[in-house]
């Protein structure tokens, strides 16, 4: 599965938080074995659109700061938004 790592500054109303992003396709899902605890992964029909998919830690740091029900909120990475799906 193709990916690609970046080390963009990921916000959350106004507060950045520390973490690294993973650009990738729905593929990389079965590959790692990943399981969500929430929502769904980056599927093909996703395609141009701002998704992102959190990891643990970082979703603990917004629950932190607040944001209880993370799916469907908005964090922006770098320059863009990203609607949070799983």
């Amino acid at each position: 599965a193709p990916y690609a790592v970046d080390f963009s500054p990921i916000h959350y109303e106004g507060k950045e938080l520390r973490g690294s992003v993973i650009g990738a396709t729905g593929a990389l899902q079965n590959i790692l074995k990943l399981k969500l605890s929430q929502g769904r992964f980056i599927s093909d029909l996703d395609e141009n659109q701002n998704f992102c998919v959190l990891g643990r830690s970082l979703y603990e740091k917004l629950v932190s700061l607040g944001m209880f029900d993370v799916l469907d909120q908005q964090v922006r990475v770098g320059e863009r938004f990203y609607t949070v799906i799983g």
